[in-house]
């Protein structure tokens, strides 16, 4: 026998019901449509004993948002199921966080919650904010490959997290590429242009990172060798061999 709608007081107890036993919800969508201005809070009320565990009813509880509010338009512009909605979302998304780019109505506190957890998610964010975009990279420095929009400060913190990051800086500075450098050395590999002060720290960080410096000169390799002796093998220039001893005798 199929279902039916009936007299008002038992319509909640009928969407209940339907949201219990059937997965297809278009029948919901349908009656908040078609429902009386006067039985405008039952949806709240339904959603108010809802749960969100996986994408389908996530799909189907931003649905029924956007069918109330097409309902009610402008006569109540404000109302606590837009907050219940979002609510519902962030606590699905705190539970599993890949779930963001399923969220349609996404929110700050949304977004900031799954990219705390894994700042790769920032690459399902639909509307990336400096704030948003700082703390994915902190959590993350990889994230920066997804921000769309770089600084200097997101790029730095993204250094700061995670050095390799650099190779995803699009329009790379020296203090960038100098706080790279001096966490790890071997990050000059992805130096687009490498200056004798950054060459100079990366050697110092890691005397071997002279095998990425592109034009040595003589007083980076001194200081590569001082730091690492077996960098003399990346000395592609000639220097006085007395200046090399005397550097090599200096390493620790």
């Amino acid at each position: 026998m199929s279902k039916v709608f009936v007299e008002p007081d038992y319509k909640l107890l009928f969407i209940i019901e339907y949201f219990d036993t059937d997965p297809d919800y278009s029948k919901l969508i349908t009656y908040i449509t078609n429902m009386d201005m006067d039985d405008i809070n039952k949806p709240i009320k339904y959603l108010n004993m809802c749960t969100i565990t996986n994408i389908v009813e996530l799909s189907m509880i931003e649905e029924l948002y956007k069918a109330y509010m097409d309902k009610i338009g402008k006569a109540y512009p404000k109302n606590n199921l837009y907050d219940h909605m979002v609510n519902l979302c962030l606590q699905y998304v705190m539970q599993n966080i890949s779930a963001l780019k399923y969220v349609t109505n996404q929110t700050e506190d949304i977004c900031l919650e799954a990219i705390r957890q894994d700042g790769h998610v920032l690459q399902y964010v639909t509307n990336q904010t400096e704030y948003i975009c700082l703390e994915a990279v902190r959590q993350n420095g990889h994230a920066l490959q997804s921000v769309k929009d770089q600084t200097e400060e997101i790029c730095l913190e993204a250094v700061r997290q995670n050095k390799y990051a650099l190779k995803y800086v699009k329009e790379q500075t020296e203090a960038i590429c100098l706080e790279a450098v001096r966490r790890n050395g071997y990050t000059l590999e992805y130096v687009k242009e490498q200056t004798e002060e950054i060459c100079l720290e990366a050697v110092r960080q890691n005397g071997s990172a002279l095998e990425y410096v592109k034009n040595q000169t003589e007083d980076i390799c001194l200081e590569a060798v001082r730091q690492n002796k077996y960098a003399l093998q990346y000395v592609r220039i000639f220097i006085d061999k007395n200046k090399l001893y005397d550097a090599m005798i200096g390493t620790k």
